[in-house]
């Protein structure tokens, strides 16, 4: 058996709170306890000695079913009222489970609907019977406290939550703004400078030209071809013997600890301890084999052959500061031909404020433009441009 802890009562006719759980009486009013209270621990613990824990009947208080006051174990007749034990059929449990199931009934259908309110959808408070065994120590006045606590949090929750949210929601999108700022369009007013242009005109000639592959493609003639290594491939060479410090955890002792406390129903509250296993480490070496791979060659046929292909030749520029682009005359050879075209427009204009630019335009905008001519311009900031229709 555990050691004894004396609980509390509190007394429901004058309030007097934390009554010593060895008084039957309220030592204010001079009520005797009665069905309606509940024993509990208080914070700290009031641990009985040795000397007086031995005098002490662990059994739960009697029930007297014409007061209903609360009588130790020990008496035959009602502290209150004198009445025999032998009338009485219920104790502190009994009574304790009957009011328990009488409230939840009441909670689960009020009789006045009008007075209904929000209370009812609270879950109801968890009592611990005799014969559970709680991890946890209760205590009304710091399951009390705990409670309110609990509450103040919530709110406190409630109001932060979506302060927090809505702060990282606003640096979230001053973020994005800042970065989509970067991407729109201006819309600038400018005056027309000089115009430049340049184009590109690729070469390609058709040749043969020698490659190499594991295999020969269509319209490829063979040259040679060898054994060449193609990959490389893990295989076990041997083993290497090494040793290593293995730390393993080893039954030391046990030691009582205390789990809980069981509500005895008289006002006292019994320990409830397990023997828990308590470990220290111990290291040790030991030997394993590891396993040491080599990179083997995997040989296949490498073909060396000769193709035909359209490789690029030149690139035939032709550039101005004039309206008048115009292509390369590049006369085209046998085995030649045009390969890809590149073609770039460019603008030279002062915005309002006297800065100058130079934005890249199509061909069809650039050409509609004039010297000297003012005209609103879309600018972007990978330095392309757009006329602005009015």
């Amino acid at each position: 058996m555990g050691r004894l802890v004396e609980g509390v009562w509190d007394c429901p006719y004058c309030g007097t709170d934390r009554i010593r759980g060895l008084l039957h009486k309220c030592p204010h009013c001079g009520r005797q306890r009665d069905n309606t209270i509940k024993f509990y621990l208080a914070d700290p613990k009031n641990y009985v000695d040795e000397q007086t824990e031995k005098t002490i009947n662990r059994n739960p208080d009697w029930l007297c079913p014409f007061c209903d006051g609360l009588n130790s174990d020990d008496n035959d007749v009602c502290y209150n009222c004198g009445a025999s034990r032998e009338e009485s059929t219920e104790n502190y449990f009994t009574n304790k489970e009957k009011r328990e199931a009488e409230e939840k009934r009441k909670q689960e259908k009020p009789e006045n609907k009008e007075i209904y309110d929000d209370t009812y959808d609270e879950q109801p408070d968890e009592e611990i019977s005799n014969q559970d065994l709680t991890s946890h120590e209760t205590n009304s006045s710091s399951f009390f406290e705990e409670k309110q606590k609990s509450k103040n949090n919530s709110k406190w929750s409630k109001l932060k939550n979506p302060i927090l949210f809505s702060g990282l929601v606003l640096a979230i999108l001053t973020v994005l703004i800042g970065i989509t700022a970067l991407f729109v369009p201006k819309v600038q007013t400018v005056e027309v400078q000089s115009f430049s242009w340049e184009r590109v005109l690729e070469i390609e000639e058709y040749r043969t030209v020698e490659e190499s592959d594991w295999s020969v493609p269509s319209g490829g003639r063979l040259i040679r071809q060898q054994q060449e290594i193609q990959s490389y491939r893990q295989v076990l060479d041997h083993y290497e013997t090494k040793t290593r410090q293995v730390a393993e955890q080893v039954l030391d002792h046990y030691e009582t600890v205390v789990v809980g406390h069981r509500d005895l129903g008289n006002g006292m509250f019994e320990e409830i301890t397990q023997q828990q296993p308590v470990y220290r480490t111990e290291y040790r070496t030991e030997t394993y084999q590891e396993p040491v791979y080599r990179n083997e060659p995997v040989y296949a046929t490498k073909y060396y052959y000769e193709i035909e292909r359209w490789l690029h030749k030149s690139d035939e520029r032709t550039s101005g500061n004039d309206k008048n682009p115009v292509w390369s005359d590049y006369e085209i050879k046998e085995n030649e031909r045009e390969g890809s075209k590149t073609e770039t427009y460019k603008v030279s204009v002062v915005t309002e404020k006297g800065e100058e630019k130079e934005f890249t335009m199509k061909f069809d905008e650039w050409n509609s433009l004039n010297t000297g001519q003012t005209v609103k311009l879309k600018t972007y900031i990978n330095g392309k441009a757009e006329i602005l229709l009015e």
